[in-house]
């Protein structure tokens, strides 16, 4: 009995600079939800809730890991854009 023969293709291997060009161009680009990138849809869900919301709190209604968003909301934080009180994010 002869073993299978592989039909699938090899998957192309990018270059580390390649995945980061995308992983740039994904960051920058609108979300799905309206054209917001994620800064924008991160301060607006914020403001949203100006009772306060937490990281993780954010993160499930953008339907994405937290960590996914750490980087954005430290920017927004440094930016002024928005504060954190106790563990929670409000309207800078």
């Amino acid at each position: 009995m002869e073993a299978p023969k592989a039909t699938a293709k090899a998957e192309e291997v990018k270059p580390k600079e390649a995945v980061m060009e995308e992983a740039k161009k994904e960051e920058a680009a609108p979300t799905e939800a309206g054209n917001l990138t994620k800064p924008e849809k991160i301060c607006a869900i914020i403001e949203e809730n100006p009772e306060g919301i937490s990281l993780p709190e954010i993160a499930y209604i953008m339907g994405v890991a937290f960590v996914s968003i750490t980087r954005d909301v430290k920017n927004l934080l440094t930016d002024g854009k928005i504060k954190k009180e106790d563990g929670k994010y409000y309207p800078g």
